[in-house]
């Protein structure tokens, strides 16, 4: 398995590095539910939710960086406080999980 680094999912996902530092991930979250320690949490949307609703309880879950499709004045407040995550934007956060 190749390491999950920001360099490889901005490959893999033809995603925009907003801002944060080079890291490697454990593994990919997508339940804020969980403990997401070292993980990647991508922000899903499905029929009932968008799971950008949820990124501040993926920080506090202890996620690692996040990949979004959007931006916000709700991410923006995020980002401003967690100068360190990387924040990755995508077109489509579930076809960038594929990819």
């Amino acid at each position: 398995m190749r390491a999950l680094t920001v360099d490889f999912i901005l490959k893999a996902t033809n995603g925009k590095l907003l801002q944060g530092n080079a890291a490697a991930f454990s593994s990919i979250g997508s339940d804020t539910r969980t403990d997401l320690s070292n993980q990647i949490f991508f922000a899903l949307k499905g029929e009932a939710f968008d799971a950008h609703a949820f990124l501040g309880k993926a920080l506090e879950a202890k996620a690692a960086g996040v990949v979004i499709h959007f931006v916000d004045a709700a991410t923006e407040k995020l980002m401003k406080a967690h100068p360190q995550i990387p924040f990755i934007l995508t077109k489509d956060t579930l076809k960038a999980l594929q990819d």
